[in-house]
């Protein structure tokens, strides 16, 4: 993970817990593309290894603020709805998933659209409609990215966190 994040121009590290990262973009499109090249990465180590080993990755756009207080070494840590509802977005994914906002799912197709990366398959869009997320007081819409060979492209199911709105 670190190898490859080391590897975008704006990326970084924000926070570990668990077997979790909390990484931060200046742009969606940027965001979007790492996810892609990550879960690619670790589908190719689980098929080399022999071993099933699935991630799920939820992105978001949103106004956070900084808190300068030193957390597990780093110097800031970013805090507000906006990253709690990145993290629900992301626990309505299935193994293989990327699970997206509706700003960030416009704005990086609308750059990536039509562009061909080494080592990935053509890639898919999908708009799964409308979420009830805990903690937020307004549905959001999720949309999903993948490869078109080896995404999951499914909606998510409802979760303890989230759920399909009923109008």
């Amino acid at each position: 993970m670190r190898s490859l994040l080391k590897s975008t121009t704006t990326g970084q590290e924000v926070s570990t817990q668990g077997d979790s990262f909390f990484i931060a973009f200046d742009v969606p499109s940027e965001a979007v593309v790492f996810a892609l090249r990550w879960q690619s990465a670790v589908r190719d180590f689980a098929e080399e290894e022999g071993v099933i080993l699935q991630d799920r990755i939820g992105i978001h756009v949103g106004e956070v603020y900084a808190d300068n207080a030193k957390v597990a070494g780093k110097d800031f840590d970013f805090n507000g709805i906006q990253v709690d509802t990145a993290s629900r977005i992301m626990s309505l994914g299935q193994g293989n998933q990327i699970l997206l906002s509706h700003f960030v799912y416009h704005n990086a197709r609308q750059m990536l659209e039509g562009f061909e990366f080494d080592g990935l398959d053509e890639l898919d869009w999908r708009a799964h409609g409308l979420y009830d997320v805990k903690g937020v007081d307004h549905p959001i819409e999720i949309f999903e990215v993948g490869e078109i060979k080896r995404g999951h492209l499914k909606a998510p199911p409802d979760s303890e966190k989230a759920k399909r709105h009923v109008k």
